[in-house]
C-alpha cells in the first residue's frame, strides 16, 4: 500500500487527474480539502505542485 502522501503527489505528478478525482482517490473527499492540506504543508496549490514537479522531472538530468 502507498502512503497517502505519496500516492497525492504520485497522482498529481503523473496523471491529468482532476483535483477533485486525486482528493477521492487519496481518502480526503473533496478538491478544496486536498488543496487546503497541500498549502499547508508545501505551500503551493495542486495546481502549483503538478506544474513544478512535472517540469523537475522532464528537464534532462
Amino acid at each position: 500500500m502507498v502512503a497517502p502522501g505519496r500516492q497525492r503527489r504520485h497522482l498529481l505528478e503523473s496523471t491529468d487527474l482532476t483535483v477533485d478525482r486525486i482528493a477521492t482517490e487519496a481518502g480526503l473527499g473533496t478538491g478544496a480539502s486536498l488543496r487546503r492540506h497541500l498549502t499547508a504543508v508545501i505551500g503551493v496549490s495542486p495546481t502549483a505542485c503538478r506544474h513544478t514537479f512535472r517540469t523537475a522531472s522532464r528537464s534532462p538530468a
